[in-house]
């Protein structure tokens, strides 16, 4: 559990994030390779499929993660408002995600290379560049479009020339690939921002602990 409190704190990192001009939906599909063989056969533990909606300074997400269980994060960020919402294990938790653990994702993304490369692909009809994201050791291959707006948060994709549409990272010893499935602009109704109800709030640190994560 502790490789997937992880992913989900990079997930909630790299995907929730609000956009300045575009408004709509975006869905991904998540699939893995390589796993390694402790983690054989967990594949539906994993998140499956993401659903992201956008609209001026506001995002949701919603992302499937097993066995019937499923995040919603949805973020403010002109108020500096990030809420993660757990349903999972049969418990059902809100996480007020502090400002400074976002400032912190940000202040670890660090100096970020980006090598632009001369290669494209075609994604949902997007003819979509590809590019190398490089920070440290971590790397992630990338195509994206210039048809939607750069993420305004995320520090990882906000210095790309567009939207990624496609990428692929190596985690914990395995292979990810997130691909978009469906674009869509559209008005987006507020509703979709409002706070979930039935949810017990916990602190990120209590969550952690609890997924097995301690507090790293």
């Amino acid at each position: 559990m502790r490789f997937l409190t992880a992913l989900l704190i990079t997930l909630v990192t790299l995907t929730a994030s609000a956009q300045k001009k575009f408004e709509g939906i975006i869905e991904y599909q998540m699939t893995y390779e390589n796993l390694p063989s402790e983690m054989a056969g967990m594949e539906s533990m994993f998140p499956q499929k993401q659903r992201i909606v956008m609209s001026k300074n506001f995002s949701r997400m919603d992302q499937e993660l097993g066995m019937g269980g499923n995040m919603v994060v949805i973020s403010d960020a002109k108020q500096s408002d990030y809420r993660m919402y757990m349903n999972a294990m049969g418990k059902k938790i809100k996480i007020a995600l502090p400002e400074e653990e976002i400032n912190k994702s940000k202040e670890k993304a660090g100096d970020i290379n980006i090598e632009y490369v001369d290669e494209t692909m075609e994604v949902l009809g997007y003819e979509c560049k590809k590019a190398i994201i490089k920070n440290g050791e971590d790397e992630i291959t990338v195509f994206y479009t210039e048809k939607i707006p750069v993420p305004s948060i995320q520090e990882q994709f906000n210095q790309l020339k567009g939207f990624p549409l496609y990428y692929q990272m190596e985690k914990s010893g395995m292979t990810i690939n997130v691909t978009a499935t469906k674009v869509e602009e559209e008005k987006v109704d507020k509703s979709e921002f409002e706070d979930l109800e039935g949810y017990e709030e916990m602190s990120l640190e209590d969550y952690k602990a609890l997924m097995g994560g301690g507090g790293q």
